[in-house]
């Protein structure tokens, strides 16, 4: 048998690959750090084992391509999110949180459903560092979440999203629409001073009413 070493002085992606089949989790691990120690060459090569029947093989290939594609591997992590394998979605997960890219919004506020809570937790952190406005009303539904490591990671996704305010735009008048501005003022200080006038005319008439009213009391009793 072909040791990792051996493999990964060869470059041999392919062989290193079909290492992750063993399920031994040492050797998995080991054969995915070879992986990202060879770089870029086994990108496409891991692209495609995503494909892969086997658990183990989807699993260890996204740890890789974590490491060696970053944004590159975000298209192929955004599909592994609705991977059959509950332990291959979190891992897509907690990928996509490690690099944070806008791209995964959507699809993390989706993941925020999935019956695994280590998903809806890495896709809760991973929407906190994004920062974006539209996970907050879902990461709220969190809250209420049966898992405490989920409603946590939404607590915590909320306090980063909590200062987030829409950007201000400069609103810019046209002459027509100040004029118009300005002669409705006018019109309402007019308003506000007739007012006013009428207000005095009326307490005028009273104090004269009042006082005529006055004058026939005393006449009535003398």
């Amino acid at each position: 048998m072909v040791s990792i070493k051996e493999l990964e002085k060869k470059k041999d992606v392919h062989g290193l690959i079909d290492k992750f089949r063993s399920h031994d989790k040492d050797m998995c691990a080991n054969a995915a750090y070879a992986l990202v120690k060879i770089g870029i060459t086994a990108f496409e090569p891991l692209i495609k084992a995503l494909d892969d029947d086997d658990d183990w093989v989807r699993f260890f290939s996204i740890l890789a391509l974590g490491k060696i594609g970053g944004a590159r591997a975000v298209e192929p992590l955004i599909k592994a999110l609705r991977d059959r394998d509950e332990e291959v979605r979190e891992n897509a997960a907690k990928v996509l949180r490690n690099i944070g890219d806008a791209r995964t919004v959507e699809p993390l506020i989706k993941a925020l459903k999935d019956s695994g809570y280590l998903v809806r937790m890495y896709a809760a952190e991973a929407l906190g560092k994004i920062g974006d406005a539209r996970a907050v009303e879902p990461l709220k539904k969190l809250l209420k979440d049966p898992s405490d490591s989920v409603r946590d990671a939404a607590k915590e996704a909320l306090k980063k999203l909590a200062y987030i305010e829409p950007p201000i735009t400069e609103t810019k008048l046209d002459d027509k629409t100040i004029k118009q501005i300005t002669e409705s003022i006018k019109e309402l200080k007019e308003l506000i001073e007739n007012l006013k006038i009428d207000i005095d005319e009326v307490k005028k008439e009273v104090s004269e009413s009042t006082k005529k009213l006055a004058d026939l009391l005393i006449r009535l009793h003398t």
